[in-house]
């Protein structure tokens, strides 16, 4: 069980310096791996420490550089709103809009395609809700082992179909590959 220092008694971080200083220390830990969450974000970029957290930054660097952000947003986010817009509505939620936005480039930067159909779309958002639901299961008003239990499942359908999709593009001696 995770233990919270009470509020009162934590360290008032007030300043760019000191903020930089934190983050930069060898003695800085984050929580997320001592949290009801683990399950979900335990092994992504925040939840790792020193030499793991360096190398997964390193492997990942050249996906959050600048020009690929720019092209992101070109390729991906403004085509959404273009779209959104071209639909004639009278008005548009545009928290939504933008979240479609982003949920092509999730799905470019992990490498799915046909992101823009809105069947696929629908089944994203449906795995991305679940799985963000329970990557801060401390805050829920439901039930925590219900909403992690749901996250575990909608990880392991994305990667049931994540690996059906490769397996449909992947040929080994001129025949489909099969998963079991």
């Amino acid at each position: 069980m995770m233990t919270v220092t009470p509020r009162d008694q934590m360290t008032r971080i007030s300043t760019f310096g000191e903020a930089q200083e934190v983050l930069r220390s060898a003695d800085f830990r984050n929580t997320l791996t001592t949290r009801r969450s683990n399950a979900i974000t335990g092994f992504t970029i925040g939840g790792l420490v020193h030499d793991e957290h360096m190398q997964r930054r390193r492997a990942e660097m050249e996906v959050f550089s600048r020009a690929s952000l720019v092209d992101y947003e070109f390729a991906d986010v403004v085509p959404a709103i273009a779209e959104a817009l071209a639909g004639g509505a009278d008005r548009l939620d545009l928290i939504d809009v933008m979240r479609g936005g982003l949920l092509r480039v999730s799905a470019r930067v992990i490498g799915l395609d046909d992101v823009t159909s809105d069947t696929r779309t629908r089944q994203l958002r449906d795995v991305a809700d679940r799985i963000g639901e329970a990557a801060s299961v401390e805050w829920t008003t439901r039930d925590p082992d219900e909403v992690i239990a749901a996250a575990l499942a909608a990880k392991e359908e994305f990667l049931r179909g994540l690996l059906r999709a490769v397996a449909r593009s992947t040929t080994r001696d001129g025949g489909a590959v099969r998963l079991r």
